[in-house]
């Protein structure tokens, strides 16, 4: 319906009827007509109309041809195409003890007798659905007798979950693949036979979903540090360590940092190593920016641990910022040569020739 319709109307959405109340509705229309048939087959023709009363009476209608005759179940099952409800019960009951050949025996046996394939693979499904709300939920749910609830309830234990998933998939799709084709009941025993095949190792696979997390927290968490107390920072000592063989393992020392933190070497490619006083490792850095992360205490600490360990002694580390201009300029008053004292005062630099590489 176009939406400019649609707008104009005002819609009312009704709910389907249960199961219950259509059977107490076409009994009352019995009743006041008269009529003589039996409850169960009054059950059978609400079941066929899914929850629609209107759709009920009119199988009712169509059922009901002699009003003085009586109406039994086997006589609707007949009329409707159904399979009885022990033939479905067997159907299950083959399925859940994994029984081909009794199962397809009483497939045809039904179909034999006049059950509509298609129709047959919708009592099946109809029945696997009521034991999956009661193996999931509760018997409460389903809308049946009480003889029916505990039958429901009893299959629902025999059953594996993984095995009542594929056979409800294998019938509902028979129902759609019986409508045509050359032998109507070949969906319904393809669907039969497939549901009683092992169950496929489902539950195998839960190692591997309960693994993932695990596995991912352990990507995102890198291996902890282990718990010690700092050493103490003492400066105004010889160097621990001469800064040359730092600058030769620095390679290795971030290998070993990346274990710990994933970011630090990336980091680190913007850091330099300054010098060593006592067992002070300094590193400087020419953005404040590098300065504020390489200086959180957590990333310090892997240094620590990184260089401590491939040195064997333990090494402290601080991270400093560099002066853009580390080599101070003397000052132009203190500079003999009127020449170059004019070139100082005109904005120039003075050079070591030493630091030329040309």
């Amino acid at each position: 319906m176009p939406s400019t319709i649609k707008s104009r109307c005002l819609q009312f959405e009704f709910r389907r009827v249960s199961l219950q109340q259509v059977t107490d509705r076409l009994e009352t229309i019995t009743q006041a007509e008269g009529l003589n048939i039996e409850r169960a087959a009054l059950e059978l023709i609400a079941r066929q109309g899914t929850g629609s009363v209107r759709d009920s009476i009119s199988l009712l209608d169509q059922i009901v041809v002699d009003p003085a005759e009586a109406v039994t179940l086997d006589m609707v099952e007949r009329i409707l195409g159904t399979a009885s409800s022990q033939a479905v019960r067997d159907i299950v009951d083959a399925l859940i003890a994994g029984d081909a050949a009794h199962g397809l025996h009483v497939i045809n046996m039904a179909v034999d007798s006049g059950s509509d394939p298609r129709q047959l693979a919708r009592q099946v499904a109809e029945h696997l659905r009521n034991i999956l709300v009661v193996q999931t939920a509760s018997v409460d749910l389903v809308d049946a007798s009480g003889e029916d609830r505990h039958m429901y309830d009893e299959q629902a234990r025999h059953i594996s979950r993984g095995r009542l998933l594929r056979a409800l998939r294998s019938f509902n799709e028979a129902i759609t693949d019986t409508r045509s084709g050359w032998q109507p009941q070949l969906a319904l025993e393809l669907a039969f036979i497939e549901s009683t095949k092992e169950d496929e190792p489902v539950y195998v696979a839960t190692p591997v979903v309960v693994a993932q997390p695990a596995q991912q927290q352990k990507t995102a968490n890198p291996t902890a540090l282990p718990q010690e107390e700092p050493e103490p920072v003492r400066t105004g000592e010889p160097p621990i360590i001469p800064i040359e063989q730092i600058r030769a393992r620095w390679i290795e020392v971030q290998k070993l940092v990346y274990k710990y933190n994933k970011n630090l070497p990336a980091l680190l490619e913007h850091a330099s190593l300054q010098y060593v006083d006592g067992n002070l490792c300094v590193l400087g850095v020419r953005n404040r920016i590098f300065l504020d992360k390489l200086s959180s205490p957590e990333r310090v600490r892997v240094l620590e641990f990184a260089l401590s360990t491939i040195f064997e002694k333990k090494i402290r580390v601080s991270i400093s910022l560099i002066q853009q201009d580390t080599n101070p300029q003397p000052q132009s008053d203190k500079i003999d040569d009127p020449l170059l004292q004019a070139g100082l005062e005109l904005g120039g630099k003075l050079k070591d020739p030493e630091d030329d590489d040309h």
